[in-house]
């Protein structure tokens, strides 16, 4: 991964997020690593518009420009960057930049523009009334993204990636996988390869689910990855639960976004893994993307 983007918002769980993905830099020999921090301006509301008691008086209302949001931000960043300055690999440049832009509708015009291989974000535990409502800034990123996205949660332990785990459907294995990239990631991370599939009394099994097993091991062959079925009826869970028991310290996922409720990693699946997951979480587009 050659040049590698954080998204920070400055919370703990993202400074968290930037210590891991300096550390990255070191196994990954990355060229860059750009610090990003995104801002956006509320407009402000008149006082005459804001409802106020009789026996009180208009309370006074501070909203900052965007110059100050601005000035503000690279203080941050700069700080960041001192931070993470003496993590990262010594030949890796680090860079920090500030923007006013709304994220989820921007990332792929971010990403593309700081020729970004791999985007590094935090996540954090949200309740249900979040999830159900998927109020989450990280997950509308990753559903909006084109480019690999790792999730890194407040929990991850600051390591190597040696175990991967591989969390895959074996369903349109030829139509959906995106190997050149897969393959990209696996050959940057050197890391032991596990191959997981989650079913439930072979509820997705199919006629084409050999085919789609043979046609990924011909794929993953030279990276000699060990194949394993878990049974369980929450895919999230059957993959955490495997990935623990494992001592893995990456999970990949597809994040496909046909049949909403078929496959392993549809849109809510993938969120599902991704609030709970205690490991990092990469997530890669599907091929026909």
């Amino acid at each position: 991964m050659n040049n590698i983007l954080l998204l920070t918002d400055f919370s703990e769980a993202s400074f968290h997020a930037g210590r891991y993905a300096a550390l990255l830099t070191q196994q990954l020999r990355s060229e860059r690593l750009v610090l990003y921090h995104a801002y956006e301006v509320a407009m402000p509301i008149p006082v005459s518009e804001i409802p106020v008691s009789p026996v009180t008086y208009p309370p006074e209302v501070v909203i900052e420009d965007g110059e100050d949001q601005r000035r503000k931000s690279l203080q941050q960043l700069r700080s960041l960057y001192e931070q993470l300055r003496g993590l990262a690999n010594e030949e890796t440049i680090v860079e920090y930049r500030v923007e006013e832009a709304a994220l989820s509708l921007s990332i792929n015009d971010i990403a593309k523009e700081v020729n970004a291989n791999l985007i590094v974000m935090a996540i954090t535990v949200a309740g249900k009334l979040e999830q159900a409502l998927i109020g989450n800034e990280a997950v509308r990123i990753v559903d909006k993204s084109k480019y690999p996205i790792l999730i890194v949660p407040p929990e991850a332990k600051l390591q190597p990636v040696k175990r991967i785990v591989f969390a895959c459907d074996l369903k349109d294995t030829q139509e959906t996988t995106p190997i050149k990239g897969l393959k990209k990631l696996l050959d940057d991370f050197q890391a032991e390869l596990l191959v997981v599939n989650v079913d439930h009394n072979d509820k997705h099994f199919t006629s084409e689910t050999p085919l789609n097993a043979v046609v990924l091991d011909r794929w993953l062959t030279a990276y000699h990855p060990a194949y394993h079925s878990v049974e369980s009826s929450d895919p999230a869970t059957g993959v955490m639960e495997f990935a623990q028991a494992r001592d893995a310290s990456l999970i990949i996922a597809i994040h496909k976004t046909h049949g909403f409720f078929e496959g392993l990693f549809h849109r809510s699946a993938t969120h599902q893994l991704a609030y709970h997951t205690s490991m990092p979480l990469l997530v890669m587009r599907t091929a026909s993307e």
